[in-house]
């Protein structure tokens, strides 16, 4: 079976151009597990900063479009165009390769459009949802203080202004619009993508598949701590995006030490204290300095994570909006006592008897969930463990593997 997929990230290409392996991590496992099937040939198309010629690495076969800095400004001026030089692109690839069945991993990018005039089956797989983020893009702040608030060098320069942002932000969830009425095969993982698609890809078949965790959180180091740090250690993991959620986390924070608990730090992973985002925030909500208790870890690799994780006693979850993020996925499969947000995919990740879910931007709820957890011990424990138990079963490499190989199979049968 000769696949394509087409990706946001290099995958395992990374490794060739020793680039750093920040994001995407899930997409390299699943293509370690794939490569390994004897009837599968592999093939990748993602864009690349950099002129290469196809090349055959890690027992796949890549082939990137290079985007070099008048395509990157052209994406922002005149994304009509930009999508159709890109298209052009793609149906080469295609034309090359001469695949059973492509997958396109996310809807976030532009290789959707492909489906309107290629006979070859097509599987989408659901990452995030634009459509629904756009609409949850200020939330917790106010559009108009964001706005207001955007440090004067982005502003001048127009393109990387926060309404910038905003606008092509925009533009990608009613192109994303536009590639679910297309598609005829849907690959997702929670209720909520599932229900979100099943009226935005009116014409499609819905797949269930999991995803495969980075390899480092499978090993046999787990959350197994005889009580908790001193002071209790929370930990974090976002990206930048207002929608992450940050303010959340300094309004608990507050909330926190008016009640006179302030023996805890909260460690972010993700981002730094200079980052745009962070410093947006802060102006928003008028904060001229950061508390002392909050940590800002910066962009770690899965290693590092991963020992952040352990020497922790708490993961909170505090995005306004996910589909099922990897972040909660890998601290779940640590054994870690989990707070989240009834957000998007969540409550398909973790329910009420795995963690503690609470009312989505709520930090007075934030506040007592953690006061709850920092008071009981052992039901802290017990949620670690349960925790745990489901992120095993639901990331088994493996039984994801096989599945989605079924996957491939039952959707080249269809045609």
């Amino acid at each position: 079976m000769k696949i394509l997929w087409f990706t946001n990230t290099p995958c395992l290409a990374k490794q060739r151009e020793d680039a750093a392996t920040y994001t995407g991590g899930w997409l390299d496992s699943l293509e370690t597990e794939i490569v390994k099937q004897d009837e599968i040939e592999l093939h990748i198309c993602y864009y690349s900063s950099i002129f290469q010629e196809n090349f055959y690495f890690a027992k796949t076969y890549f082939h990137p479009i290079r985007m070099n800095r008048k395509y990157k400004y052209l994406k922002i001026l005149s994304r009509i165009k930009y999508d159709k030089i890109c298209l052009i692109k793609m149906h080469e690839i295609i034309d090359s390769v001469k695949p059973d069945i492509i997958h396109i991993h996310g809807t976030e990018e532009n290789w959707g459009l492909i489906q309107e005039k290629i006979k070859i089956p097509i599987a989408i797989s659901i990452q995030g949802l634009l459509l629904p983020y756009y609409n949850k893009y200020f939330s917790g702040l106010s559009k108009f203080d964001v706005i207001k608030n955007d440090p004067l060098k982005y502003k001048l320069t127009i393109i990387r202004s926060e309404m910038m942002s905003y606008k092509i932000f925009k533009f990608n969830a009613i192109r994303e619009e536009r590639i679910l009425k297309l598609s005829k095969y849907i690959i997702g993982r929670t209720d909520w993508d599932k229900n979100l698609t099943s009226v935005l890809a009116l014409k499609s078949k819905y797949y269930t598949c999991n995803e495969i965790l980075r390899p480092e959180f499978y090993q046999n180091e787990y959350w197994d701590k005889d009580n908790y740090s001193q002071p209790y250690k929370i930990v974090t993991t976002m990206s930048g995006g207002m929608y992450k959620g940050l303010e959340v986390v300094l309004k608990t924070i507050d909330i926190l030490q008016k009640s006179h608990i302030d023996n805890f730090t909260w460690t972010i992973i993700g981002t730094n204290e200079e980052d745009r985002y962070a410093l947006l925030t802060m102006k928003c909500l008028k904060i001229k300095e950061m508390p002392s208790c909050l940590k800002f870890a910066g962009r770690k690799n899965a290693t590092e994570i991963k020992d952040i994780l352990l020497q922790s006693d708490l993961y909170c979850q505090v995005s306004h909006i996910e589909n099922s993020p990897n972040s909660l996925c890998e601290a779940m499969i640590l054994g870690l006592p989990i707070i989240t947000s009834y957000a998007g995919g969540t409550p398909s990740m973790l329910n009420d008897e795995d963690g503690i879910l609470v009312q989505d931007g709520d930090p007075y709820a934030y506040a007592g969930a953690i006061k709850k957890l920092m008071d009981d011990y052992d039901l802290a424990t017990s949620y670690g463990k349960s925790t745990r138990k489901r992120a095993l079963k639901r990331h088994n490499s493996q039984d994801i593997t096989k599945n989605l190989i079924n996957i491939y199979k039952n959707i080249i049968n269809k045609q």
